[in-house]
This record gives C-alpha cells, structure tokens and sequence, in this order.
C-alpha cells in the first residue's frame, strides 16, 4: 500500500486501505492519520468516515466516534452496519435508550443479522427490559447458533439478571464452540461463585489464567474464590497478582485488606483499605471493610466513622446496619446497638445473624424475654448456627426456665463443644435443679477446655462441690478462683 500511495499519493481510496489494513492489525492509533489523509482527499465517502468510528471505538474514543458515525450516515443512511456500529457506540458511552433507535434501524435495513441482535439484547438487558433482551438473543442464536459470543451474551444477561443456574448453560455452550477464550471461562467462574460453588469457579479462573495470565480481574476472582473457600493464603498471592498487574483497581486493594483482616492481620489490612479508600472514597464496601479490620483491632470508636461512612453511601444495606450495630455492642451501647440492628431485620428479616445480635443485645438490657424471641428467630431460620442456642440457654437460664435452658445449652454443645462458656453455664443450670453431679461434671468440662482462665468456673466448682458437702476440695476450688482473679 505504501508502494501505491508513493505513485499517486492523490487516490483517497489508497490511504483508506492503509488505514483498514492497519485497523485489522489493531494497530488503532497508526490508522488514524491515513484514514483522516483518505477523508481529506474525499470527504462524502461514507466507509471513510465508517472505518474512522470503528478505529476511535477501539481506541474507547466514543464520543468521537459517534461523530465520525453519524457523518457517515448522513451520507448513506441505508447501510446498516453504519447504523449498528453507532448504536454500539452509543451502548459504550452508557446511553443504552438511545442505542436502540440507530440498532433497531439496522434491523429493519437487515434482519438476517444476528449481531444486530446481540447488541440490541445486550442494551435491553442493561435497560432491565429482560424479557426484551433475550428474545432478542435468542434471536440471535437462531440466525447463528455457531457464535460463540451470542451464548457468552445470552448467559450473561441471565447472570445479570440473577438467573446464575440458568446462565449456565449457554455459558457452556460458549465454551463448548471455543474453549480458548479465556473471558467465556471467567465467565462462567462467576456464576459459578455466585451459586457458592467455588472449588467450581475457582477451576474455571485457572483455565482462563492459562490461556491468559495478564488479566488482573481473573486473579482478583481467583483470590476471592480462594477466600470464600478460606485458603486465605493462597488468596492473598492471587490478590498480590491483580494488584501487581493493576495497581490503580481499588477493588483489589479492598479485596486485599479483606483477606488479611481474616487472617488476624488486621493493621495490615488497613493499609489495603485505606489505599482503597484513597482511590475511591464513594464505595460504601471499602468503609465498611475498613470498619471491620478496625473491629478485629477493637478499636470500636474509630470503626463507628466507617460504619457511619458505609451507611450514608448506602443506607439500603443491612449489613451496614448490623456492623454498627455490632460495634456498639462492643462499647455496650446496647440501646443504640439494638436500633441498629433492628433496622437490619427491616431491611432483611431473613437474616438468622440480625436476629442473634437483636437477642445478645436484649440479653445484656436483662430482656430476657425478648431475647427469646429473638433467638427463636433466629434459630428458625438456622438451626445449625451453635450461637443462637447459646445465648437462648443463657437467657432462659436468667429466666429460670433451668430444664429449657439445659436444653439448648445440649443443642449448642453438639454443634460446637469447645465453648467452655456453655458447659460453665449448663452446670450453673444443673446445680440450680440441685443436680449437684451433673453440675459438677458440667463444670469440670469448662475447666478442661480453658484451665487457667476461667476463675468463674472455678468458683462455681466450689459451689457445687459445698453443695456436695466436699467442704475442703470446695476450697481449694474457691482459693483457685481468686488466685486467678476471681473478684465475686
């Protein structure tokens, strides 16, 4: 081409073909001043003007793009793909309703095209017209089913629309017709994830990692795979990967500081969270994770800023609610505690942890009634959680109710029996139905389970042991209570 520019640098269609061939290099920037030189020697070609919009689509210069569009057709309105590639434009710069109008145009010039489908589903889709969306996928699928993309579309408008066992499918479908793009595997990883199926997605974001190890969104899914299954150390050399390979994400530096602050390494969490913060301020996630490392640092007060912080970016989430509700808990402001979480059962009363804070909270302002109820909330909604069962003991205990509450207590010891707490306060229950024994026993197990610090069991032994008329060994188990602290 350059040899034919060099014999008769005046023929526009030359420089047009340097500037397209340039373009299917992706050689984008290059293309641009041949294509400008073709447009400058004949201004009213329309495929000029067309080939500059796509070059600027690909350099993401959209608004520029849309002008070199538009001029095409004004020139040609009857070419569809002018009218496709604008509305594409149009999408990218987020203005989905418009879009429409220049895809539906090249429908009606050519209905046999399946992209022109694709992309109208794509832009319904993000429009919430779903419905819409897929039957214009679908649409696109029967013209031809052999693209690959129209089935990675297809799944990730069910994905978007929550329909994560429905996106399946066509996801597979994708990988089925080309198993060596890496986005269609990513892909279905975070279905995959979304359906907690992590070992499963975590597979997935290694395939795509093969095929391509440059993209940081597929490390950063691959460390967030790896926390859910709490391998958190190998998570953190995932995230290091995302932030290395792109260190301006704030999601990576977040997801980051999350990781670590489960690994009890929670000052250097909040270096992560921080630098998260710093690169976006207006993400109530990143406050609230600051809030939480925070928490774990029991530094209450400071995380009631970020607490505060993540409720104002975003009031409609409960987990906010209940985080602040949780450290002022903490600071045993339970009256305010309890409003706190009491707006997270508003905002999700499904939620069996927010009805287990609401019972600790009225346990600890002695409304033990109320906590009850509470905690048969909460258990109703998870039998199988140790604590709700542990604190329902302890306020049925307050409550007198001796045979409930040893009851539950059993409850909880099955699900977790290394809580010397509930073993202390089973026994507390059995000596109050004077089943000075089983008390004793009971108590006995507390004191295995933590020997040195737990001078309340011990005098609680002593009790028994009086009650048992074991007079010299009951002192000796009171002398042990003091001894560690024991002050009555």
């Amino acid at each position: 081409m350059d040899h034919a520019i060099k014999l008769n640098s005046f023929n526009p269609d030359y420089w047009n073909n340097k500037g397209y061939a340039l373009y299917t290099l992706k050689r984008y920037n290059e293309s641009l001043d041949p294509l400008d030189h073709a447009i400058k020697l004949n201004s009213f070609n329309p495929d000029y003007w067309n080939n500059k919009g796509m070059v600027l689509y690909n350099l993401k210069r959209y608004n520029e793009s849309l002008n070199a569009l538009d001029h095409a057709i004004k020139l040609n309105s009857s070419n569809p793909d002018y009218w496709n590639n604008k509305g594409m434009a149009l999408y990218n710069l987020k203005r989905y309703s418009e879009s429409l109008g220049p895809l539906d145009h090249a429908i009606k010039l050519n209905s046999s095209n399946s992209a022109y489908w694709s992309y109208k589903g794509y832009a319904l889709n993000y429009l919430k017209r779903y419905n819409e969306s897929l039957d214009a996928l679908d649409h696109a699928i029967k013209l031809n089913s052999s693209d690959p993309a129209y089935w990675n579309n297809k799944g990730m408008a069910l994905y978007s629309q929550k329909r994560y066992n429905e996106s399946l499918d066509p996801l597979d479908h994708a990988i089925k017709l080309n198993s060596s793009d890496p986005d269609y595997w990513y892909n279905k990883g975070y279905a995959l994830d979304n359906l907690k199926r992590y070992n499963e997605s975590l597979d997935c974001y290694d395939k795509a990692i093969k095929l391509n190890s440059s993209n940081p969104a597929y490390w950063n899914n691959k460390g967030m795979a790896l926390y859910n299954l709490k391998r958190y150390n190998e998570s953190l050399g995932a995230l290091d990967h995302a932030i290395k390979l792109n260190s301006s994400n704030p999601d990576y530096w977040d997801n980051k500081g999350a990781a670590l602050n489960n690994q009890k390494r929670s000052n250097e969490s909040l270096d992560f969270v921080d630098h998260a913060i710093k690169l976006n301020s207006s993400n109530p996630a990143y406050w609230d994770n600051e809030g939480n490392a925070l928490y774990s640092l029991k530094r209450y007060n400071e995380s009631l800023d970020c607490y505060d912080n993540a409720i104002k970016l975003s009031s409609s989430n409960p987990v906010y609610w209940d985080d602040m509700g949780e450290a002022l808990y903490n600071l045993k402001r339970y009256n305010e505690s309890l409003d706190f979480v009491d707006h997270a059962i508003k905002l999700s009363s499904s939620n069996p942890v927010y009805w287990d804070d609401k019972g600790e909270a009225l346990y600890n302002l002695k409304r033990y009634n109320e906590s009850v109820d509470a905690l048969d909330h909460a258990i109703k909604l998870n039998s199988s959680d140790p604590l709700g069962w542990r604190w329902r003991g302890f306020a049925l205990c307050n409550l007198k109710r001796y045979n409930e509450s040893i009851d539950a207590f059993d409850h909880a010891i099955k699900l977790n029996s290394s809580n010397p707490a509930v073993w202390d306060w089973r026994g507390l229950a059995l000596y109050s139905l004077k089943r000075y024994d089983e008390s004793l026993d009971s108590i006995d197990h507390a004191i295995k389970l933590d020997p040195s610090s737990r001078p309340d069991s011990w005098h609680d032994k002593g009790m028994t042991l009086m009650a048992l008329g074991r007079n010299a060994e009951a002192n000796a188990a009171f002398a042990k209570a003091k001894e560690l602290g024991y002050t009555g």
